[in-house]
């Protein structure tokens, strides 16, 4: 079930159940709040506005591997508040990996990239292939949601359905180091960044959608 969080006896916000990872960046802090020790380490990158500025030049959080960052065939949710006003091509903006993106056609590996204004979320032989239609690169505030359940995954952009690829059941179990903001090899994402969660509970769409839309309504950022 969704938990909500208060502060001063004011609600201010809602995070899903089954959390293995939560960096909140508008804290100035890469803690991990899911309390399992993913915390990160920031390089390059500053706070400011609210969140974590990635310039694309050597900019990224690193975080070391762990069993609970490794969802293998199972589901998970994963929900990115970000902000970027860089047209980047040829998939030259990692937004999340794990892995070398870049590497042999292994299904473990796995991240999201953004192209021009689309963001795809996809694994390196691309057994899971899903995108946005566009439009992500408007120096608006938007949430990315990318949701697996059984073998389908769906992408979504401000809780809206982008994409769906219902044979997504490949097996994400690389235990390379994540980065946020940037490929193991580099191709540096720019814009700016406020909340990462990535969850790994057993959820219908249904229900993994519901704890999305709450996500969304409680905002939180600007």
């Amino acid at each position: 079930m969704l938990k909500k969080i208060i502060g001063n006896g004011v609600i201010e916000g809602f995070i899903p159940d089954g959390l293995v990872l939560w960096h909140d960046y508008s804290e100035e802090d890469p803690i991990d709040k899911s309390g399992n020790g993913n915390d990160g380490t920031v390089v390059g990158a500053a706070y400011g506005g609210g969140g974590l500025v990635f310039d694309g030049a050597a900019d990224y959080v690193q975080v070391a591997d762990s069993a609970e960052l490794r969802p293998g065939t199972g589901d998970f949710q994963l929900h990115i508040w970000l902000k970027s006003a860089v047209i980047q091509v040829n998939l030259d903006g990692y937004i999340i990996t794990k892995g070398d993106m870049g590497g042999p056609p292994v299904a473990s590996i796995w991240g999201s990239a953004i192209t021009g204004g689309v963001i795809n979320f996809f694994n390196v032989n691309a057994t899971i292939n899903i995108a946005t239609a566009g439009g992500q690169n408007d120096n608006t505030l938007h949430l990315l949601s990318v949701i697996r359940s059984g073998t389908t995954a769906r992408i979504y952009v401000d809780k809206v359905q982008q994409d769906e690829d219902a044979t997504a059941g490949a097996n994400l179990s690389s235990t390379a180091t994540m980065y946020i903001g940037k490929n193991v090899g580099g191709s540096e994402w720019t814009g700016t960044m406020y909340e990462v969660m990535f969850a790994t509970a057993t959820k219908t769409l249904a229900e993994a959608e519901a704890d999305m839309i709450s996500v969304f309504d409680a905002g939180g950022h600007s």
